[in-house]
């Protein structure tokens, strides 16, 4: 398993790129290093936290001198986790996460800046997530971080495109990376995971070549005209509503365009009528409350018998943390539907 930053440097080497990159370990760094110059590729590295000033500015120093003033590219790819409720983060917490994954890549950016002009094609990647941009459990400050990225990308985009830099961002979804193996080494945050993945339309977590060759498409002049945007590299996560993880191949009977109203009454078109309904009534309903009533609506559309359906949803109604006005309309609903879909034929 390879980290985010080394595919990146693979990639960016494959395409002739001279690349010089850090790594706190000096092992590490030069073991990769020398991994990278038996493949031909032209990588140099430094020993460097990032997390420390002084070695950002020293990183950034040897940089400009290494490529005599000028820099095409700056991948800002540093970043780390922690996962824990939101009641729970210290303050130690909320200034370790800000420092590695906001405050490094703002101040790195900074001290490019005119190392990028100076080249007069400048282009800045970011490396930020798919939490940055949808709500997930137990990340909230790592989460804050990656917004925040998301909102920097957009800003320094439109004050340095007159100077001729570019500078776009690549959230990745759940990607198979060391730091994904770490977080998931705990039996409930694996739970939590598999959960995640399983909302996923492309339902696999990525890889990490499959975030590396964004990155290497933003950097390259193909990709001229393309800033302040944030790509999410994420198999579909951050676009999926809660239709998703529904039963939905009955999503795939045709729904003809001349259809009658006479024709919505045909359970097919029901069943899709009532996913789509369930979008707007969920909106009302907390997160573990949707996973509640998943069960009741499953029993629904797989036509179940109203038995079976009035349990499910009697469960769900004692389960729930909604408010009261809000699990009684969603049972309201359910009853309805239920009523509805089995008027022809009613099965106790």
């Amino acid at each position: 398993m390879v980290s985010q930053g080394y595919a990146i440097v693979e990639e960016l080497a494959e395409f002739g790129a001279t690349v010089h990159t850090c790594s706190r370990n000096q092992t590490e760094l030069n073991d990769r290093i020398k991994e990278w110059e038996n493949k031909g590729f032209k990588v140099s590295g430094s020993v460097c936290d990032l997390q420390v000033r002084a070695d950002r500015e020293k990183l950034m120093e040897t940089v400009s001198l290494m490529f005599d003033g000028k820099l095409n590219v700056l991948v800002n790819n540093v970043g780390t986790a922690i996962i824990k409720e939101s009641t729970e983060f210290t303050a130690e917490d909320f200034s370790a996460l800000t420092i590695t994954n906001l405050e490094s890549a703002y101040h790195l950016s900074q001290l490019a800046y005119p190392l990028l002009k100076a080249s007069g094609n400048g282009s800045i990647v970011f490396i930020s997530s798919a939490a940055g941009v949808i709500a997930l459990p137990l990340c909230s400050v790592y989460a804050a971080t990656k917004g925040a990225i998301n909102q920097v990308t957009k800003n320094l985009a439109c004050e340095w495109a007159k100077d001729d830099i570019r500078v776009n961002a690549v959230a990745p979804g759940i990607t198979r990376t060391p730091l994904k193996r770490a977080i998931t080494e705990d039996f409930k945050n694996n739970e939590i995971m598999n959960h995640l993945i399983s909302r996923i339309p492309i339902p696999r977590a990525g890889q990490p070549n499959e975030i590396s060759s964004v990155v290497a498409f933003l950097c390259l002049p193909t990709a001229s005209y393309i800033t302040g945007q944030v790509y999410c590299v994420d198999g579909g996560f951050t676009v999926n509503g809660f239709l998703f993880g529904l039963p939905i191949r009955d999503l795939h009977s045709p729904v003809q365009s001349s259809s009658s109203i006479r024709d919505l009454g045909s359970p097919s078109s029901f069943s899709f009528s009532l996913q789509v309904f369930t979008l707007q009534v969920f909106n009302l309903f907390n997160h573990r409350d949707l996973l509640l009533f998943n069960q009741p609506l499953q029993a629904l559309v797989q036509s179940s018998s109203i038995r079976d359906l009035l349990q499910f949803s009697a469960s769900a109604f004692k389960s729930s943390t909604s408010s009261i006005i809000a699990r009684l309309l969603l049972c309201f609903f359910l009853a309805v539907a239920g009523l509805l879909h089995y008027s022809r034929d009613i099965t106790l």
